[in-house]
């Protein structure tokens, strides 16, 4: 699956450093109040535990903070953000009621501390006081991922076998998570999971494989799909993914900042299985469309996203 020229441009964006804004003028004297789980809380991991927090409209000051530990670290009385860190925004029914938008840290299990802080220009600060949060069990592998067989009108499927390479796997995709997509994206595709095995893909060795190996993905290309047959042997096909990319794994969908995992295997699995074609891009009802955009997803035929599908583009 190729990248399009538009995405190129979106990834080199990524490698830039963000800069955080100055909070607009707070409001003294109005309270936070904390809403969300009470103090001591337990929630199984991987559930969103909704922090927030209410203040009043137009509050621009507000700021989450999540961390291991409950002890403040300056004379405000704020802790860490050890784990995670969020400026509030308002909801559109209740602008009064802040969310605060951060990546999954919760679905790893542990003892977490939380607390919403207030910033004013003039730099004094006030926080609430810190709540302990307990999340249980392991990280939900299989959230999110659809059943749905791939529709004959997308692909047929030649039944292949393939292993899947635990080798290589990037740092922003987990391995649970990664071997779950795989297993069931070929599942969805009629194609079978042989067991694991460690290191990453090589072609050649005459088994058929799924992994990362950056070095052999062709340049401007998200993944690839190699079919072959040695002398004498039997026909080999390797799935290789990128892993110097932006991945999504979900199961929340791609930023305009990334390439969504799910669908790249979708995608590659389409043509493991014996379609060697490609869709033009547009706003398309299959996974199989000749180059996928960052911010763009197909995961079933009710859960799709292309640029061309969008209004706003």
């Amino acid at each position: 699956m190729r990248l399009p020229r538009a995405a190129r441009a979106l990834l080199a964006a990524c490698a830039l450093g963000a800069v955080a804004a100055a909070p607009a003028d707070a409001a003294p004297g109005d309270p936070i109040i904390l809403s969300g789980p009470g103090a001591g809380a337990q929630l199984a991991a991987g559930t969103a535990p909704g922090l927030r927090a209410r203040s009043v409209p137009g509050d621009a000051g507000l700021e989450l903070r999540v961390s291991r530990n409950p002890t403040p670290v300056d004379a405000c009385g704020r802790i860490g953000a050890d784990v995670a860190q969020a400026a509030g925004t308002p909801l559109a029914n209740d602008l009064a009621l802040y969310d605060f938008p951060t990546g999954r840290w919760y679905d790893t299990p542990g003892t977490y501390y939380w607390q919403v802080s207030r910033a004013a220009a003039g730099g004094s600060c006030d926080a609430t006081a810190v709540r302990r949060l307990v999340l249980t069990g392991g990280p939900p592998a299989l959230a999110g991922l659809s059943q749905q067989r791939i529709p004959s009108r997308i692909g047929r499927s030649n039944g292949a076998t393939f292993v899947i390479r635990t080798g290589g796997i990037p740092s922003t995709v987990t391995p649970a998570r990664y071997l779950a997509l795989v297993r069931n994206s070929g599942r969805r595709w009629r194609l079978h999971s042989a067991g694991t095995v460690a290191g990453r893909p090589r072609f050649g060795n005459g088994r058929s494989e799924v992994g990362f190996s950056t070095a052999q993905v062709p340049r401007g290309a998200i993944a690839v799909t190699i079919v072959g047959r040695r002398r004498g042997g039997s026909l080999e096909r390797d799935l290789i993914l990128r892993a110097d990319i932006p991945w999504q794994e979900g199961p929340d969908h791609p930023t305009r900042q990334q390439i969504d995992l799910e669908t790249v295997l979708l995608h590659e699995f389409g043509h493991f299985a014996g379609n060697a074609f490609h869709v033009p891009r547009g706003c398309r009802d299959t996974p199989m469309v000749v180059g996928l955009a960052t911010g763009e997803w197909w995961r079933s035929t009710t859960d799709f996203s292309y640029r061309a599908c969008n209004t706003g583009g």
